[in-house]
């Protein structure tokens, strides 16, 4: 069974190719989702931090601030303190945790009717299409109980884990994964390290 390929026209392979990508996507898409859940928090902790830190830092006896500069920190503590609470509000709505266990929840569920059709086609004697029919009516099932879906990086991640089936060249795996992390967890990290170093700046330069 490890040499069946994509896009392959007899109907028992074809669904085979479809519960095998989609059960290995949605597994990736549990997997990234619960990383984004781990970076939203790291990055409204560090936000957290930061606010603290340039709170306090005006009251260093160590650390000469000018009016203008002082000024500058309680403002950007203030305007800092208000984009940690519109934040936390947009990621908490985002649920990515619950999505992440409704996708495993589903790819565990597409796992089961993946090993009995891998049974199915491997003993396959006779006239096997009732017990195709019977699986293709429970991966709709499967599907439709499932509210979220995996993304396209999801699926680019399992064609990375495949690229022997997929024929991918090591170039384009590399182009692929980090196109993938970029869109996946880029904003959190410029929401860690962009506010000390602009705000850093504006304090030099006043």
């Amino acid at each position: 069974m490890d040499d069946y390929k994509v896009n392959q026209g007899d109907f028992g392979l074809e669904l085979y190719n479809k519960i095998w990508i989609t059960k290995g996507s949605r597994f990736n898409a549990h997997q990234r989702l619960m990383c984004k859940h781990n970076w939203s928090i790291a990055s409204i902790g560090f936000l957290s931090a930061y606010v603290i830190i340039f709170t306090i830092l005006q009251y260093f006896p160590a650390i000469s601030l000018t009016t203008k500069q002082m000024d500058t920190i309680s403002f950007s503590t203030i305007a800092l303190s208000l984009f940690i609470l519109v934040t936390s509000l947009l990621e908490a709505s985002k649920s990515f945790q619950m999505k992440a266990i409704e996708l495993h929840k589903c790819a565990r569920e597409l796992s089961s009717i993946y090993d009995k059709l891998r049974q199915t086609l491997d003993n396959s004697d006779g006239d096997i299409s009732k017990m195709l029919s019977d699986i293709t009516e429970q991966y709709a099932v499967i599907l439709d109980k499932c509210q979220e879906n995996h993304d396209i990086s999801d699926f680019n991640s399992f064609r990375i884990q495949h690229r022997t089936e997929f024929k991918l060249g090591a170039f384009r795996c590399h182009c692929l994964a980090f196109w993938g992390w970029l869109k996946s967890y880029l904003y959190y990290l410029l929401l860690i390290i962009l506010p000390p170093i602009v705000i850093g700046i504006i304090l030099l330069y006043l």
